[in-house]
């Protein structure tokens, strides 16, 4: 078992066959390896393997190596975890677009960790919010006045309109896309657009409870009331 390393002879911690059969066994055998034996790329990369806490013991330079970084990546992470990742790597890490891509991929909020440089790529933005539209919260504030971008982040969840630039706030053809996600959309409109007839009655359509953020002038209006509770 791998983990036997810990109590190991020194002279079998700086032994790299021992320690590559115990990475073979458990990646977390690395911790207990000699010093030395963490720059051994193949080695390190077996640990990755079979680990997926191994490339937290990495010193600085390992930690932000992208071929070790990708492997660990294409092996262990999910969009359950690569927020979480990223949010602790190194800046190169964080800076590099293919990697961040690969993180959007899964977990669009990921965006959240990258540098500002692909916060500010409308590749990598449009990515991210096609995986999860409210990603476009973490986009730079061009991108968020981008009507193709905020387009595609309504289209993936309408929530994502809060977080869209004041003039495609206003955009009547933005929020009604958006709309289709729940109540809390028109919450956030103009209050233009809450005093639009067309657009209250598309809410309302969808979720009576839109009536709420109506403008008051329509929340009388009989059309729209009828709608709104059948």
């Amino acid at each position: 078992y791998g983990g036997a390393l810990e109590y190991a002879d020194a002279s079998l911690c700086s032994d790299r066959e021992v320690v590559l059969a115990a990475v073979q066994q458990s990646g977390d055998a690395l911790w207990h390896a000699d010093a030395s034996l963490n720059a051994d790329h193949a080695l390190v990369e077996q640990a990755i393997y079979w680990s997926v806490g191994a490339i937290e013991w990495l010193d600085e330079a390992l930690q932000a190596d992208r071929q070790l970084v990708l492997l660990h990546m294409t092996l262990h992470l999910s969009q359950a975890n690569v927020s979480q990742y990223l949010a602790n790597a190194p800046d190169a890490i964080k800076a590099d677009r293919d990697i961040i891509l690969m993180a959007v991929g899964l977990d669009g909020l990921a965006l959240e960790h990258a540098a500002a440089s692909l916060q500010a790529d409308c590749g990598v933005v449009m990515a991210a919010v096609e995986e999860w539209g409210p990603a476009l919260k973490h986009a730079a504030d061009s991108l968020k006045a981008d009507r193709s971008v905020v387009m595609a982040a309504v289209k993936r969840n309408g929530s994502a309109y809060e977080h869209a630039a004041a003039t495609l706030k206003a955009d009547a053809e933005v929020l009604q896309t958006a709309l289709w996600s729940g109540i809390d959309v028109l919450e956030h409109a103009p209050d233009s657009l809450k005093a639009e007839r067309p657009v209250v009655m598309a809410a309302v359509t969808l979720d009576a409870r839109a009536l709420t953020f109506a403008h008051i002038s329509l929340r009388c209006d009989a059309a729209i009331v009828e709608a709104a509770t059948c």
